[in-house]
């Protein structure tokens, strides 16, 4: 009996306990620091707070995820502007109705249609942070055409939430983009030099990059960076190659060019030598072009002789080494002869060995 009546009395007071508790868990949750009390504010209450996910990340409102198809007309700061204006690459109305994402993973604290330039506008919520560590943001899209998504609703990064609107022809058709340090602030009138709780979009989302994706990116950029110097060393390969390829080619030419040259002294001694003028001009009035010729002419015979796998005989005289010897009938070294011209035998033509 007793202790039917003690465990009737724990079961009491754990129920009282956890009455007394609920009050207490909801008084020691309290609103982030960066909660502002504005009287015209979205109202953001502690339940949608606490159901705010973690962003994994953020990109851009359009053409997503880089903006693609995009440029943003009016930045932050620019004539006092407290946001980006994203607008088509086509200008004017080409980007109406083109769809709008959120920019990372949140919850919709509010969707409002306001009279004026204006228009649909939708904000909201993000957990930049962690989950022990949250750092709460707010996104604001205006001048939106249609809306796709009602408060209190979980969104995540990429999902489309409307379309691009004009505020009904107030402006040319574009995305009025705010991010918010300070959450719950009024809507504001979207320019002022007080900058306080904004930040700049694009700089803020480019900071605020996918992780897997930056990795991805990284990845790539190596593999990019690999692949280009791959490429440069095989450019280096083939340029060597081909430098080699010149080179041999111009040796060959410098060979043919010499081969071709010393025929043509060849040919010219030969038929200075074979000419009457040298044939009946007396010993003492040879010139020195006539002793070079006489020169060459020995030279060339001794070259001859090393082709032809014999030996360079020094006393050799003009008999030895004559047109007789070289087996020619006709060619170029007598162009133009029908016969093989006489060549003076006296030994003087040739040097004194």
């Amino acid at each position: 009996m007793l202790r039917q009546i003690y465990k009737l009395i724990a079961n009491k007071l754990a129920v009282v306990i956890v009455l007394l508790a609920m009050p207490l868990q909801s008084y020691a949750y309290k609103y982030p620091p960066n909660y502002a009390r504005d009287p015209d504010s979205p109202g953001i209450t502690k339940k949608q707070i606490r159901r705010c996910p973690v962003a994994d990340g953020f990109d851009f409102p359009v053409g997503k995820p880089n903006a693609k198809g995009y440029y943003n007309a009016q930045k932050f700061r620019r004539n006092n502007h407290l946001a980006d204006d994203w607008n088509g690459v086509g200008g004017g109305n080409t980007d109406l109705n083109d769809p709008i994402y959120s920019i990372a993973n949140g919850i919709v604290v509010q969707t409002v249609k306001y009279r004026g330039p204006w228009g649909r506008v939708t904000r909201i919520l993000h957990n930049a942070g962690t989950k022990t560590k949250p750092v709460y943001v707010e996104s604001l899209y205006a001048h939106m055409r249609k809306v796709m998504v009602r408060p209190g609703m979980i969104v995540k990064r990429g999902q489309q939430i409307g379309t691009i609107g004009n505020a009904n022809g107030t402006w040319w058709a574009h995305l009025h983009l705010e991010i918010r340090t300070t959450i719950n602030k009024s809507i504001g009138v979207g320019y002022s030099r007080d900058t306080t709780g904004y930040v700049d979009p694009t700089a803020y989302i480019k900071r605020h990059r996918p992780r897997f994706r930056y990795a991805a990116r990284k990845r790539r950029r190596a593999q990019i960076k690999r692949a280009r110097k791959l490429l440069a060393m095989k450019r280096a390969a083939l340029k060597a190659r081909r430098l080699r390829r010149l080179a041999k080619g111009k040796r060959t030419r410098i060979i043919t060019s010499v081969r071709a040259s010393f025929h043509r002294m060849l040919d010219s001694s030969l038929n200075y030598l074979a000419s009457n003028k040298a044939a009946d001009s007396p010993t003492s009035e040879l010139s020195q072009a006539e002793t070079v010729a006489s020169h060459v002419w020995s030279g060339s015979m001794y070259a001859v002789s090393i082709c032809e796998d014999t030996r360079y005989d020094k006393d050799a005289t003009a008999e030895s080494y004559g047109p007789e010897s070289l087996d020619v009938k006709k060619g170029s070294i007598w162009p133009g002869e029908k016969s093989l011209p006489s060549v003076d035998k006296n030994p003087v033509f040739w040097p004194t060995q």
